[in-house]
This record gives structure tokens, C-alpha cells and sequence, in this order.
């Protein structure tokens, strides 16, 4: 049986594979032109890609004195550029630009994706060394649910 500390991992996990199902369906619909479809399926990842940097956002705020100073920063710099990703491929996909939207999918691909990794490999471990397991738990758990 897997520990809590796997499980919570898990359960942040299912964001990041919701959010990576999205941007494959996105750039899958622009491959074959389906820009009214892929523009239903982008505001579906932006809201759920928005919902979850402000409620990392707002979990940070509250552990801003206990994290690392450059953990912080680089973690908002992280959704700044997200967030900027997102508003040009919204644009490209509004305009139906579509060697324009290739272009952003794929930064913005890459910057989930180390966004991501940044998570996993810096943020989680910080947030084990601070919080108690029980507790980090229902903080992800409340990252995850709608």
C-alpha cells in the first residue's frame, strides 16, 4: 500500500493529467483545423489551469514566511508566464491563427510541463518538510476539487 505521502503526490498529480488531456485535445482539434472546437476545449484548460495557479496562489500566501523566498518567486514568476501564455493563445485561437497557435501551444506546453516538474521536484518536497502530512493532504486535495 502505497504511503499518505505517495497519495497526495497522486492526487496532485490528477490536475496535471487533466491539464495535459486538455492541451493534447487543443492542439489535436487546431491540427485539423477545428478552431470552434478547440476554442471550446482551450476555455475549458484555461479555467482549470487558472483555477489551480490561484489556489496555489493562495496556498502559498499563507506559507509565504515559511517557504524560501526564491521558491516563492520563482513559483509566481511561473504563473505570470503561464498566464501570459494563455492570454496569446487565446488570442491566436480567436483570430484562427493557426501557425500563430501552433507557436503558443507548444511554449505553452513547455512551460506546464516545467511548471509542473517545478511542483514535483521543489515545491511538494518544501511543503513536506513544513506540513504535516494529514494536513498537506487536504490542502492538495482542495488544489484538485471543483
Amino acid at each position: 500500500m502505497a504511503d499518505s505521502g505517495e497519495h497526495f503526490v497522486a492526487l496532485f498529480e490528477q490536475d496535471h493529467a487533466r491539464i495535459a488531456a486538455l492541451v493534447d485535445d487543443v492542439e489535436a482539434l487546431c491540427s485539423k483545423q477545428s478552431y470552434f472546437s478547440a476554442a471550446k476545449v482551450f476555455g475549458e484548460l484555461r479555467w482549470l489551469l487558472e483555477h489551480h495557479l490561484a489556489r496555489e496562489d493562495e496556498a502559498l500566501a499563507k506559507l509565504r514566511g515559511a517557504l524560501p523566498p526564491e521558491l516563492c518567486a520563482q513559483i509566481s514568476a511561473s504563473h505570470r508566464q503561464l498566464e501570459q501564455a494563455l492570454e496569446l493563445n487565446s488570442q491566436a485561437i480567436s483570430r484562427n491563427e493557426q501557425t500563430g497557435l501552433r507557436r503558443t501551444m507548444t511554449e505553452l506546453t513547455a512551460l506546464i510541463t516545467a511548471h509542473e516538474r517545478h511542483e514535483l521536484e521543489v515545491l511538494l518536497p518544501a511543503l513536506r518538510r513544513l506540513t504535516p502530512e494529514a494536513q498537506l493532504e487536504q490542502q492538495v486535495r482542495r488544489l484538485i476539487e471543483r
